[in-house]
C-alpha cells in the first residue's frame, strides 16, 4: 500500500464542530447512551452553577419523546450575549468556540463551579442537529439557534418588558452520532435526584412529554442534602452505627479554601465499603484524591481513637485501612475554591493534588461521642478479630501442607495416611487393616 505524500498541506486546523466530532471520546466518554446523557449533564451543571452561586433556585429539565429534544431552563443572570471586547457576540463564543465560557481560574464568577472548562454547551452544540438558545436579561430577550453546524452571524436581541429572567437551553442529539439517541427517562430521574440532593434549597422540576402532553412529571427538593442521601442509600440495610455527619471548611497554606462534608454508618449486611464522593455539586464514581485524603485521614483518626480507648495497647499495632471500612456506607462532597483537576472531560475521578491534604485534615477535625466511638471501634473490632481468625485458619492450613517444621511427624506417616483437603469436619479418622476406602487424616488448625 502506498503512503501518502505527507507535506504543509498535510497539516490541518479542525473547527471547534468538526474537532469534538472527530475525538468524542475525548469530550463525553463514548457515543453509547452514557454519552448520549452526559450532554444533558454538562447542560443541568451550568444551570446549577448559577443557582448554587444564589442566583435563581428554580431548574426545570424537560424531556419530549417526540422529538427526543432535551431543554433544561434555569432562573439564573442569563448568558452574556452582547459583543465582548474583541468585537464577537459572547452567546455565539460560548456555544460554538472550545473554551469559551466564565468560569476559568481567576474570573470571580462562580466560588465553585461543576461546569469548569469552557467546553460543555460547545460540545453540546457540536452533537446536535438542534441546539436553541434564549436568555432573558436585563431588560433583553436575545435567541440564537445552531442548526446542523451552521447558524446566523448574529443572535436575535430585543427588548423585553416581561420580569422573566435566566437561560433556556433546547437540543436534539445528533442520531448520526449516537448509536442509541432514545432518552433514558429514569436514569435522567436518578440524576437529577442525586443533583438536588447536593445542593440544598434548589428545586428540580422534571417533566417527560409526547407531543405536549405530559406523561410524567416529578419534582426534587432538599433541605438535608448529604443526610437525606445517605438515608436514602441505606434503606432497607441493617445499619449498626446511628448516622454520623460532619461539616467544616478548611484552608491550605495556598489560600484556597474546600468546604467538605460527609455522612457514614456501617452496615452488617456488606463485607466491603460503599462510597458515593462528589466534587463541586457533581458524581465521581471512580472516586479520586478527595477520597484517597479521607481514607488515609479515617484510618488515622480510628486508630488514635482505639488507642485512647485502650483497645489497641500495643504501640506497634495499627488497624488496617481495609478492615476499618468493612461494612462502610460513605457520602462525601467537597466543593473547591480552586479549580478542580479531573482524570477525564466527564468528570469521573478527582485529580486534584490538594484535594487530598484539604479533605484530611477535615477528617482530622472529626469527634465522637461516646455512644458513637462504641459503636464504631465494635464494629471494626469484631472485623479484626475475624480477620485474626482468618489468618490463623490460613496460617495453619498452609503449615500442614507444607510439613512445618514443627510437624516433621506427618512426612513419617505411612503412605496409607493421606493429608485432608477440607478441614471442616475437624476429625481425625484412625483405619486398621487393609480396608477398600481412603483414609483420611484430618486435623483442626
Amino acid at each position: 500500500m502506498q503512503t501518502k505524500q505527507y507535506d504543509a498541506n498535510s497539516i490541518v486546523t479542525l473547527k471547534p464542530r468538526e474537532a469534538v466530532r472527530e475525538s468524542l471520546g475525548m469530550y463525553i466518554g463514548s457515543s453509547d447512551t452514557t454519552g448520549l446523557h452526559h450532554l444533558l449533564t454538562e447542560i443541568v451543571a451550568n444551570a446549577m452553577d448559577e443557582a448554587a452561586a444564589g442566583f435563581g433556585k428554580n431548574i426545570t429539565i424537560t424531556i419530549d419523546k417526540s422529538e427526543n429534544r432535551a431543554t433544561v431552563k434555569d432562573e439564573g443572570r442569563g448568558i452574556p450575549f452582547h459583543k465582548n471586547k474583541n468585537g464577537n457576540y459572547a452567546i455565539i463564543e460560548m456555544c460554538t468556540n472550545l473554551h469559551s465560557g466564565g468560569k476559568f481560574e481567576g474570573q470571580g464568577n462562580y466560588k465553585s463551579s461543576l461546569g469548569l472548562n469552557g467546553v460543555g454547551a460547545t460540545v453540546t452544540c457540536a452533537l446536535s442537529t438542534i441546539y436553541e438558545i434564549e436568555v432573558w436579561r436585563d431588560g433583553e430577550h436575545c435567541t440564537f439557534g445552531v442548526y446542523d453546524g451552521e447558524h446566523d452571524d448574529e443572535p436575535l436581541i430585543e427588548k423585553y418588558t416581561g420580569k422573566e429572567q435566566g437561560t433556556r437551553v433546547s437540543f436534539v442529539p445528533d442520531p448520526a452520532v449516537f448509536k442509541d439517541v432514545t432518552w433514558d427517562f429514569n436514569k435522567i430521574k436518578e440524576n437529577i435526584q442525586l443533583n438536588a440532593l447536593l445542593n440544598n434549597g434548589i428545586r428540580f422540576k422534571l417533566q417527560y412529554v409526547d407531543s405536549g402532553r405530559i406523561l410524567e412529571t416529578v419534582e426534587y427538593y432538599y433541605t438535608n442534602g448529604i443526610k437525606d442521601m445517605l438515608k436514602l442509600r441505606t434503606e432497607g440495610l441493617d445499619t449498626i452505627v446511628d448516622p454520623i455527619y460532619f461539616k467544616t471548611t478548611t484552608t491550605n497554606d495556598d489560600g484556597e479554601s474546600c468546604d467538605v462534608e460527609f455522612a457514614f454508618t456501617y452496615t452488617m449486611d456488606r463485607t466491603y465499603e460503599t462510597i458515593y464522593s462528589f466534587v463541586n455539586g457533581g458524581y465521581t464514581p471512580h472516586d479520586g484524591t478527595h477520597v484517597t485524603g479521607w481514607k488515609t485521614a479515617f484510618t488515622s483518626l480510628i486508630n488514635k481513637l482505639a488507642r485512647d480507648q485502650e483497645i489497641l495497647k500495643d504501640k506497634d499495632k495499627n488497624l488496617t485501612g481495609d478492615i476499618i471500612r468493612k461494612g462502610l456506607i460513605l457520602v462525601l462532597s467537597i466543593k473547591m475554591t480552586e479549580r478542580p483537576m479531573f482524570a477525564e472531560q466527564t468528570k469521573l475521578t478527582l485529580n486534584s493534588p490538594s484535594a487530598r491534604g484539604l479533605v484530611s485534615k477535615a477528617v482530622g477535625q472529626l469527634s465522637f461521642d461516646k455512644k458513637q466511638a462504641k459503636q464504631v471501634l465494635d464494629k471494626i473490632m469484631i472485623e479484626q478479630k475475624a480477620e485474626e481468625a482468618a489468618q490463623r485458619k490460613r496460617e495453619a492450613q498452609e503449615k500442614i501442607a507444607r510439613g512445618g517444621k514443627s510437624m516433621n511427624s506427618l512426612r513419617d506417616l505411612p503412605e496409607k495416611l493421606a493429608d485432608a483437603s477440607d478441614f471442616t469436619d475437624a476429625e481425625i479418622f484412625f483405619c486398621e487393616g487393609e480396608l477398600n476406602c481412603p483414609y483420611l487424616f484430618n486435623l483442626r488448625p
